[in-house]
């Protein structure tokens, strides 16, 4: 049988594993039914850690307990090693023997990432190496020779946009242009036909942007506004949360334009409303537990606007 050998100008980055490291990732894997699925999480925790200490000295936030890795129904069902980069999305660590050649992605890995970072463990010296990244994988075979260095990965991390996570709004935890209604429409809020509907009166979270459709608008532009109500509202992130989802005129218009679409992408649904000659909005709402990946799309013609979040 023939190997891949790693290339040898591959930039590492060595890391101690921390007795923190240890005990928490003893925590994890002595919760675990089998020795193969104890050792697989051992490893798993330990690759997270290892990531989680790198980016701590870049002075890249992260979370460690909000990864799935970090769920103990989850880590029992599948095999995911994320970190959360604060306003960026998740990061997969995974874990490589010493010498391993190839590492393995499995299928679960393989969605809702930023990027890869390949870690091997040394568990008898105390020592995880950070070996290279990958912004993308294409199966579950990743040769370690397609690894991008190290030095890259900040100026890398720096070009992903923000994930818009909306369950954060709850805890004032904005990024992008989304502003406060008040700061994006200059009619008073009685005025604007958005004020008349219960729902987004009562919403906990309000928030829109600007969004410009081009010379299909003859330079103006709509509203796309997003209302949050948690149903369990002294913890958001427990619940479904309801999201109303409007997109409206902007200035001194009073209609939107005939023919733009509203969409609205789900794992289990898609949803699509079009405005009308005489229409001053168009909506579309949804309940979604937190975590719910999600597709806005507002189209005029060939223009197309996609906003992506997560619940």
């Amino acid at each position: 049988m023939t190997h891949e050998t790693r290339s040898p100008n591959s930039f590492s980055v060595p890391m101690p594993i921390t007795e923190a490291a240890h005990q928490m990732a003893q925590t994890f894997a002595s919760q675990q039914p089998t020795p193969g699925k104890r050792e697989q999480i051992y490893r798993n925790t330990l690759a997270v850690y290892a990531v989680h200490h790198y980016l701590q000295l870049l002075g890249i936030p992260t979370d460690l307990s909000a990864g799935d890795c970090w769920n103990p129904m989850v880590r029992l069902a599948l095999d995911v090693a994320d970190l959360e980069v604060t306003g960026r999305g998740r990061l997969e660590c995974r874990p490589v023997e010493p010498d391993q050649a190839v590492c393995m992605i499995p299928t679960e890995a393989q969605v809702d990432r930023i990027g890869y970072i390949v870690v091997e463990i040394d568990a008898a010296q105390q020592e995880a190496t950070l070996l290279g990244f990958v912004d993308q994988v294409s199966g579950t075979a990743l040769g370690l020779r397609e690894l991008r260095s190290l030095t890259q990965f900040p100026a890398y991390l720096q070009q992903v946009q923000p994930k818009i996570v909306l369950s954060q709004w709850f805890e004032g935890i904005f990024y992008g242009a989304w502003q406060i209604l008040e700061a994006v429409f200059t009619r008073q809020p009685q005025d604007i036909a958005w004020a008349g509907l219960g729902n987004l009166r009562s919403a906990q979270i309000r928030r829109a942007k600007t969004l410009d459709l081009g010379l299909l608008l003859n330079q103006k532009t709509v509203a796309l506004v997003i209302a949050l109500q948690s149903e369990v509202s002294e913890t958001p992130a427990v619940g479904n949360i309801t999201v109303l989802i409007q997109v409206l005129p902007m200035g001194k218009e009073e209609h939107l334009p005939p023919g733009l679409k509203l969409k609205v992408n789900l794992e289990s649904e898609q949803a699509e409303v079009e405005a009308r000659a005489a229409d001053n909005l168009i909506q579309l709402e949804f309940s979604e537990p937190p975590g719910t990946p999600v597709t806005v799309q507002v189209q005029l013609a060939d223009t197309l606007v996609t906003e992506e979040f997560i619940v």
